[in-house]
């Protein structure tokens, strides 16, 4: 794997990871989706998930380079994904959740 393609593997990773994590929030998940807060026990999911995409991002990073760029990859794509996810939520909130469904299928 080139490293464009890698880097864009683990962006995607980190998308939905940081998607997943921010929608384990009452506040977010309230202003993606509406509604009432989601139960503990969905907010926990949330969270494992989102821990668990963003390790498969590093995880992507690790399987092509050695530790010292795969670092410097993984830091570029959580800043890439974290990025897209706060103008995602800053500007379509309410098209977050099917842009991360998308991202993570």
């Amino acid at each position: 794997m080139n490293s464009g393609a890698m880097l864009l593997a683990s962006s995607g990773l980190a998308f939905a990871g940081w998607g997943a994590l921010s929608l384990a929030m009452a506040r977010h998940w309230q202003q993606a989706l509406g509604g009432h807060p989601a139960s503990p026990g969905i907010r926990r999911g949330l969270r494992v998930l989102g821990g668990l995409l963003l390790g498969a991002s590093l995880a992507i990073c690790l399987f092509e380079r050695g530790i010292g760029p795969a670092l410097a990859h993984w830091f570029a794509a959580l800043n890439l994904g974290g990025l897209a996810v706060v103008l995602l939520l800053s500007y379509a909130a309410n098209k977050f959740h099917r842009a991360c469904r998308s991202k993570a299928a």
